[in-house]
């Protein structure tokens, strides 16, 4: 790298296969796919909870609920993420 590309890496530098993925921004990135990291996945669920609770103790609107849930939905719009669209929403 140093030669070709005139780059020096630090020694935090880690190489890992290409089959492993990247973690960015929230997202599981690899070759074929973009999917949401587990932790995403929780936050997601436990907002939806939230929510539906919340609605249910006539504590909040559908309407504050959509307005709470729609970065919630861009995010997941962006991933590979059919089953957890189909199952919570």
């Amino acid at each position: 790298m140093e030669e070709k590309l005139q780059l020096k890496l630090n020694s935090k530098t880690n190489i890992f296969k290409i089959k492993q993925g990247v973690n960015f921004c929230g997202y599981k990135i690899n070759r074929y796919s973009m999917r949401i990291r587990n932790r995403g996945k929780k936050k997601v669920v436990n907002k939806l909870k939230y929510v539906r609770y919340m609605i249910k103790q006539n504590e909040m609107s559908i309407r504050e609920a959509k307005r709470l849930l729609v970065g919630h939905v861009g995010y997941m719009k962006i991933a590979d993420v059919k089953g957890i669209v189909q199952k919570y929403f």
